[in-house]
């Protein structure tokens, strides 16, 4: 008896627990879409940026900022989940070479970012007979997406379209040019960029653990000694996304480090009256100064013509310093597999203003 109740339970439970893992993946392909739309539409952000959910290594090279970035996606079917490495690449030890930030604990460590992201969907959602629409009118129209043929003869022309249109929907949406459109092909259409073009949400949490080596000047001595200490910080963060208008972003982050003291040139005094010169050795003053930092963060990632720019500030309530940082996209690809760029930097009380070029480019480890 026991055995047909639990029998009973199952069979009644079953259906539910299918519609429940249909409706997660088709609530994860909503995601992977309208993410994908946003960068084709907004560009890509910053590897460091905790928008950046995508495998892509980064480098970014300046008079005083030398970084490289490299995010992973350990698991190929969510998007929440990455992992950041970023490493200075002009850490020669010297106070002088160290980019002086205020604002940022991590500015000059090798550091490891775990990234937690959790989406929320727009309300609106169209069955997947619905979508099918764009790719049966890109068959029908494909000079309405953008597709121009290659092939010379009509069985590779047809081949051609028949692999562009069947691609992933996020391309058809982005690239539907509705100036050649019909009205009833604009209908056709309109539910569909409603339901991707439709304001969606995330919000996340990051936590950050570096590694950074100081060298100082032993007390009253020309003698250096090495240190080790390790940065750490924690941060939640809200992103409001228009996908094809904006992404807003604001965080909080809360930072403890380590900061380098002055650079120092000490000279061994002459025992030797026949000498011409001293050799003088350059190190920071004294052992590295602790450091805390309450962050609060704005950011905005939009278009403008054919460019794209995410400016970012920063305000550090512990210290009253403020960072703004403004990357302008002048180079990608329609996916977003390379993008190029101009970066400008500017640190109140630290670095000031600096100027830096980044290159970034996706790749695939499944």
């Amino acid at each position: 008896m026991k055995f047909n109740e639990l029998g009973l339970a199952l069979f009644v439970l079953m259906p539910f627990c299918v519609n429940a893992e249909a409706e997660a993946e088709a609530e994860a392909e909503l995601e992977k879409t309208q993410v994908s739309i946003a960068n084709k539409l907004l560009g890509n952000d910053l590897a460091s940026s905790n928008a950046s959910m995508v495998n892509k290594v980064e480098l970014t090279v300046g008079e005083s900022k030398k970084t490289a970035d490299i995010v992973f996606k350990p698991f190929k079917d969510t998007s929440n989940f990455s992992l950041t490495l970023s490493a200075p690449l002009n850490d020669t030890g010297d106070p002088k070479d160290l980019y002086d930030s205020k604002t940022d604990v991590f500015a000059n460590s090798t550091t490891l970012k775990i990234n937690y992201r959790k989406y929320s969907p727009p309300t609106f959602s169209l069955k997947p007979s619905e979508r099918r629409q764009a790719i049966n009118l890109c068959l029908k129209k494909p000079s309405l997406y953008g597709f121009t043929a290659t092939k010379e003869t009509a069985e590779g022309q047809k081949a051609e379209k028949k692999k562009f249109c069947e691609t992933n929907i996020d391309s058809l949406v982005a690239k539907f040019d509705d100036s050649k459109a019909s009205d009833a092909e604009k209908a056709l259409m309109a539910p569909i960029q409603r339901e991707f073009f439709a304001s969606f949400s995330f919000y996340g949490a990051t936590a950050s653990y570096g590694r950074e080596e100081y060298e100082y000047f032993k007390s009253d001595s020309i003698e250096t000694t090495d240190e080790t200490e390790n940065p750490w910080g924690v941060s939640v963060y809200y992103s409001y996304v228009i996908p094809n208008l904006l992404w807003a972003t604001a965080e909080f982050s809360y930072q403890e480090g380590y900061e380098a003291q002055d650079s120092q040139t000490r000279c061994p005094l002459a025992n030797d009256d026949n000498l011409t010169y001293l050799s003088c050795v350059s190190s920071a003053m004294g052992e590295p100064d602790e450091s805390t930092n309450k962050n609060l963060t704005l950011s905005v990632r939009f278009p403008v013509s054919n460019l794209a720019m995410s400016p970012k500030i920063t305000y550090d309530f512990e210290d009253d310093e403020h960072t703004f940082t403004l990357p302008v996209y002048f180079l990608g690809n329609g996916d977003g597999d390379l993008t190029a760029g101009i970066r400008f930097d500017y640190e109140s009380g630290g670095e000031g203003s600096k100027f830096s070029l980044f290159v970034g480019s996706k790749f695939e480890v499944f």
